[in-house]
């Protein structure tokens, strides 16, 4: 388009991109391009209780005025010298000062927005909560999974992960450690999805050592959820094993039989919980939606058949709970997201799944009495 604009002679063009409003934004284009990604990041379901054309339209104004601001407070002083004078300072040190004030600024505004919340009756991630240890009081459940698990109980999905979080869960009835970890897979190798691979292996460290957790803490149920991670290929050996194959199934009951034994040695028992498939994507993702809508219901399939065949493995079909031919609920009876981005559980999906997670741990505890 600029080799047509500069060697031919094109009016209709030239018009358009002479707009004022064109010119406008592009005058303030930086300032755009650097505002719209924090208020992506942090303007979110969870947070504003909008989605759709509210969420996008509260986003632009929210990138609008910050880059309005920063032309006037920033830009626009930095780029201009100081007039002459005896009490204005040279340019070569106020430019200096402003850039430093504005880079605190800037700073000051990530922790304040990025600090972890801890609400009244949160609870540690990193120690376990005070229960005694004997067999009268409510369940205590262990929670071990990735960041879908980390909301279905009431954990805020933010980055970076919130050190805190507060049970959805009646503490009357169940006592909850949730320790899952965001991007947390039961198969601890490199990951392939697509062409993009993960060679240095994140979702593998670091590894909670939870055998010193279950000393402490003497759960009736360690339960372990986990999906999204555990969908992708992975590299054994060198060797890349393909989702879905019959190689990879067998690894997987293999990782899954490692928990089973590891898990009962320590003298409890292993709960496994579905997760159901995704509700409502974003447009944007549309393929990933695609893909996981097909790899989630074979990675549910591979944890429903370990059930079937180790009957001291407990197995709570959170899937076929919200989800009913292929079609999971997306709102509460109150119209409230269940799930804000189609994955992760918001405050009130959270809340919509408590009592069936509490009946279903206390049946579990039953039927083992």
């Amino acid at each position: 388009m600029i080799w047509v604009l500069v060697r031919t002679e094109q009016p209709g063009l030239r018009y358009l991109l002479q707009h004022r409003w064109l010119v406008g934004l592009g005058l303030v284009s930086y300032g755009v391009y650097l505002w719209h990604w924090p208020a992506r990041v942090f303007l979110t379901t969870e947070r504003t209780g909008l989605d759709g054309v509210a969420l996008f339209s509260m986003r632009i104004f929210t990138t609008a005025l910050a880059t309005g601001l920063s032309l006037i407070l920033i830009e626009r002083p930095f780029r201009q010298t100081a007039p002459p004078g005896e009490l204005r300072r040279s340019p070569k040190v106020h430019r200096p000062a402003l850039a430093a004030c504005s880079l605190l600024g800037v700073v000051l505004l990530c922790i304040c927005l990025t600090i972890p919340e801890v609400q009244p009756g949160s609870q540690s991630v990193a120690s376990a909560p005070t229960v005694a240890a004997d067999d009268g009081g409510p369940i205590r459940v262990y929670l071990i999974g990735d960041s879908v698990a980390w909301t279905v109980v009431g954990g805020r999905f933010a980055f970076p992960q919130p050190s805190a979080a507060v049970s959805s869960l009646d503490p009357g009835r169940v006592i909850l450690w949730n320790r899952a970890r965001f991007g947390l897979s039961l198969l601890r190798w490199p990951k392939r999805t697509d062409t993009t691979e993960t060679n240095d292996c994140p979702s593998c460290d670091p590894v909670i050592d939870f055998s010193a957790d279950l000393g402490l803490f003497h759960p009736d149920l360690v339960v372990h959820s986990s999906a999204l991670f555990d969908t992708y290929d992975v590299r054994i050996d060198g060797e890349w094993v393909t989702f879905g194959s019959e190689q990879f199934d067998e690894v997987y009951l293999e990782a899954l039989e490692d928990l089973r034994v590891k898990v009962e040695s320590l003298g409890t028992r292993l709960v496994l919980m579905t997760q159901p498939l995704p509700g409502n994507y974003p447009a944007e993702w549309r393929r990933q939606f695609d893909r996981d809508s097909e790899t989630f219901p074979h990675l549910n399939d591979l944890q429903r058949r370990f059930a079937a065949d180790h009957p001291d493995v407990g197995l709570i079909e959170l899937e076929t709970e919200i989800c009913s031919k292929q079609r999971c609920s997306i709102k509460d009876a109150s119209g409230e997201l269940l799930r804000g981005d189609g994955l992760h559980f918001t405050e009130a999906g959270a809340a919509f799944v408590a009592p069936l997670l509490t009946e279903k741990f206390e049946a579990l505890i039953s039927r083992v009495a």
